[in-house]
């Protein structure tokens, strides 16, 4: 049997090793120790770990939230500034109780779906891939309880910081106020909420 000889070996040895930087250097496999670089113009969020309270004239509630994101980016307003546009859906579900005047407490299944759209500010202003933001925009919010249902919509005005732990990819903490008015057939006024919510945020 013929063999190989040394020299062909490390011809394929020295090809493999002068491939795999480039290979590596594509995918982004390591965790970063710089300031964050945005590698395209598309941000999504993700955020199942969250509380919402609500108040105003469907009475107060806390419960579970959960929210997606995406957001497109329009400008940069200036060096390591940038502006998206962007919108997000959120569902709350949670309970709601009442004390009737003989002392009887009624109890409640209480949920929330909560469209919106918003303009937000990052801010990618320190040294590290540490990236506060800012947002601004407008909600419209469905209310279903056991008694009835309530519609309305408000300001929204919130913030938060993600860590990218990679170029694509960094966990969020945020949080979020809405103040509006919703209402029903039986009345309206006032109505506001409060949200603080961990999770993903993912680049492209």
């Amino acid at each position: 049997m013929r063999r190989v000889r040394a020299p062909v070996f490390a011809i394929v040895f020295l090809g493999l090793t002068a491939a795999l930087p480039a290979h590596a250097d594509s995918i982004d496999f390591k965790m970063q120790s710089e300031d964050q670089v945005w590698p395209g113009k598309i941000q999504a969020g993700f955020r199942p770990f969250g509380v919402g309270v609500t108040y105003g004239v469907n009475n107060s509630n806390a419960w579970y939230r959960l929210d997606v994101d995406f957001e497109y980016l329009v400008y940069p307003l200036m060096k390591d500034w940038d502006i998206w546009a962007g919108g997000a859906i959120g569902y709350g579900v949670g309970s709601y109780g009442s004390v009737a005047s003989n002392g009887f407490i009624t109890s409640y299944v209480v949920s929330e779906l909560q469209p919106s759209l918003f303009a937000m500010l990052t801010m990618n202003i320190f040294r590290i891939p540490v990236v506060p933001f800012v947002k601004a925009g407008g909600v419209f919010d469905l209310l279903w309880m056991g008694y009835g249902s309530y519609a309305g919509g408000g300001l929204l005005v919130g913030g938060g910081v993600t860590y990218w732990l990679f170029h694509n990819f960094g966990a969020s903490v945020e949080t979020e106020f809405v103040f509006g008015a919703s209402g029903s057939p039986s009345g309206a006024g006032f109505w506001g909420s409060w949200l603080f919510q961990l999770g993903a945020r993912a680049a492209f």
